[in-house]
């Protein structure tokens, strides 16, 4: 690849890109049985989004994923782990599953890092504005340190994800900082987070985070709110899809909490399609009071839904939409009444 771009010999460096990333992802595959990193490229609504006919396609689509949700989900939460020997730091638990999370993730980070800088170099010369090698590096370091811990989430919809080179907006609910990991090794495209700047200051994730031009928000300054807005539509017209957990907080039980309008408001002013995701029991293994998981995550989903054009909506017909379908793909103890 890199002989490539120096040589200029190609009618389109797009398409030296592209095959480097397929070989690349194939090389990862054989390796190390990733999950596959493709999927359909046909949308599920027209690009347009200007004809009503693309409208009640796209709603059939997200009606038609939220009945076979019904029929999956399982009705009852399953039990919390105990958390046996175990100390509290500043308020947060941490016992010995949590400790051998700390290890093999910062161990997988010692072996992933000679790569992630090298790829940092690469994105920087080739790929300024969406910076992809790296969001792979970061994507197989989150996907090795969760199988170390023998945690592999069941993964619907996922035919329902972009094209690999769209951007999109994709809203999960947020009910645990596992809920980062978990998209983080397991959704199968490149993104960004919209983060608070607490987690870009964490030792070597937060580094990641940073090489990779993640979004930081100060959510108690004004000003600093103001710039992510400007900062998130211009990485989405980049070429970046973007993660933003909509409820603005993670959730203290699970359940799933109102919406707020930014999200949306940035995917209609960039011109970007939604995509809804739901997660599931990612809070019972990291309540909000523990500081890693107390348990190895067990019967955690990932359900992606139809994308949800922005073009012919309002910023708040988009949100209710968009909400509606994240509730119809969790279980009843982790829904409120509708907002």
């Amino acid at each position: 690849s890199f002989f490539f771009h120096l040589n200029g010999n190609f009618k389109s460096k797009m398409k030296i890109e592209r095959l480097t990333a397929i070989f690349c992802l194939l090389s990862i595959r054989s390796s190390l049985s990733f999950l596959p990193l493709t999927a359909s490229s046909k949308p599920f609504a027209a690009q347009s989004g200007a004809s009503i006919r693309a409208r009640n396609f796209a709603h059939e689509n997200l009606r038609n994923s939220c009945a076979v949700n019904a029929g999956q989900t399982s009705i009852e939460a399953p039990e919390a782990p105990k958390y046996g020997p175990h100390l509290t730091l500043k308020g947060y638990t941490l016992n010995t599953v949590g400790i051998m999370y700390i290890i093999s993730s910062f161990g997988a980070a010692f072996v992933f890092y000679p790569f992630l800088i090298g790829s940092y170099i690469m994105s920087k010369v080739f790929q300024p504005k969406t910076m992809r090698y790296v969001d792979w590096i970061v994507h197989m370091w989150s996907k090795v340190s969760c199988l170390l811990m023998t945690f592999k989430p069941v993964i619907t919809g996922i035919e329902n994800l972009p094209p690999m080179g769209e951007a999109v907006m994709y809203v999960p609910n947020h009910c645990s900082y596992f809920d980062i990991m978990t998209l983080s090794g397991f959704l199968p495209r490149p993104f960004k987070y919209i983060s608070k700047i607490e987690v870009l200051r964490i030792p070597l994730i937060g580094w990641a985070m940073r090489m990779a031009h993640h979004i930081a928000i100060r959510r108690t300054d004004r000003k600093s709110q103001i710039q992510t807005f400007k900062d998130a539509v211009t990485s989405l017209k980049n070429g970046n899809s973007l993660v933003t957990f909509a409820e603005g907080t993670r959730s203290p039980d699970g359940r799933l909490g109102s919406f707020k309008k930014g999200p949306f408001t940035m995917a209609k002013k960039a011109g970007v399609r939604i995509v809804p995701i739901s997660l599931i029991n990612t809070h019972i293994m990291m309540p909000k009071d523990c500081l890693m998981p107390v348990g190895i995550p067990r019967n955690v989903e990932i359900k992606i839904h139809p994308p949800v054009s922005t073009n012919d909506k309002t910023e708040e017909e988009a949100m209710k939409i968009v909400r509606d379908a994240v509730a119809c793909g969790l279980p009843p103890y982790q829904v409120t009444q509708q907002i």
